[in-house]
């Protein structure tokens, strides 16, 4: 995986109130597309109204970034018992 740190420093400038989808979440956050299309991330709610697009505020993943939101987790935990890599603390 790829990221787009361009990207990543243009959203660092960006107003709390700006609309981002799925690619420029990945650029702030590392995480990857696909995680976030299948909302494997325990990040914050899309915004309701858009139909065929995931979208969210900036800042309201700037929050979940700082650790203001619920959300404990980076990943959502998947049920049953924890891999070997997820025991040591390596994630992918």
């Amino acid at each position: 995986m790829d990221r787009d740190y361009e990207l990543a420093t243009r959203l660092c400038r960006a107003s709390d109130d700006l609309l981002v989808g799925v690619e420029e979440v990945a650029a702030f956050t590392g995480l990857a597309k696909s995680s976030i299309q299948q909302r494997k991330v325990a990040g914050p709610e899309p915004v309701s109204g858009q139909k065929k697009r995931l979208m969210w505020r900036l800042g309201d993943w700037r929050k979940w970034a700082c650790g203001e939101t619920s959300s404990k987790n980076l990943l959502a935990r998947r049920p049953g018992r924890p891999t070997k890599a997820e025991q040591l603390g390596h994630t992918s």
